[in-house]
């Protein structure tokens, strides 16, 4: 939640970010509240609201001065005959990130990789990981899609910053497929969290689902 507070403090386009992860989160603690009637903790509570405060007071701020954000098309209809070539110009120039001196490479090797895996595994584990980094990614390509700035500008001035918020979501999403261990609890008393599983007869089971 912090880092996601952090991406829309650090740009626009990290704004889906934070409401992406507002949503899973609301949708994981309504399907807990559910199954088990499980209430979140208070602290994850005040955690989430002292990260998300900041990122509030921002936008009335900008709002109550009238200042109106460049990356909202005011007219995004007008757009759609141009949406396949500015497709493909983003598509061209996040290609043309990858080099041997930076890291852009082994994120576009690593994505598929993870995503094979977790498919062979059926998305028993990490499919919550996978589905906020495809809307996180969608949300980030739709921005660029409808810019009113200049595509070719935006995607220069903005682009490494957006891939940098893209790669924590890679990096677990590789973890997760790659670890051997990881498997869902059975037993309806664990509890259970992105820490780990403690059993009395077995070690720590790290759970991401």
């Amino acid at each position: 939640m912090a880092c996601a507070a952090g991406a829309a403090l650090t740009k626009d386009e990290g704004t889906p970010l934070l409401l992406v992860t507002l949503l899973v989160l609301i949708v994981r603690y309504a399907l807990r509240w559910r199954q088990f009637r499980e209430r979140p903790a208070p602290r994850n509570i005040a955690i989430a609201a002292i990260c998300v405060l900041p990122v509030v007071i921002w936008h009335l701020t900008w709002s109550l001065s009238s200042i109106r954000p460049l990356m909202l098309n005011q007219h995004p209809l007008s757009l759609l005959p141009h949406l396949p070539s500015r497709a493909a110009t983003i598509a061209r120039f996040v290609a043309a990130l990858i080099d041997r001196r930076n890291t852009y490479g082994w994120m576009a090797l690593a994505l598929p990789v993870s995503l094979l895996l977790l498919a062979f595994n059926r998305f028993r584990t990490g499919a919550t990981i996978a589905v906020v980094f495809a809307v996180q990614a969608l949300a980030y390509f739709t921005v660029y899609l409808f810019t009113p700035i200049n595509l070719t500008e935006h995607l220069s001035e903005s682009a490494d910053r957006v891939i940098l918020q893209l790669a924590p979501s890679v990096i677990l999403l590789l973890a997760v497929s790659l670890a051997p261990n990881l498997r869902r609890s059975e037993d309806k008393g664990d509890t259970v969290n992105l820490t780990g599983t403690v059993r009395a007869d077995r070690p720590a089971v790290a759970r991401f689902d």
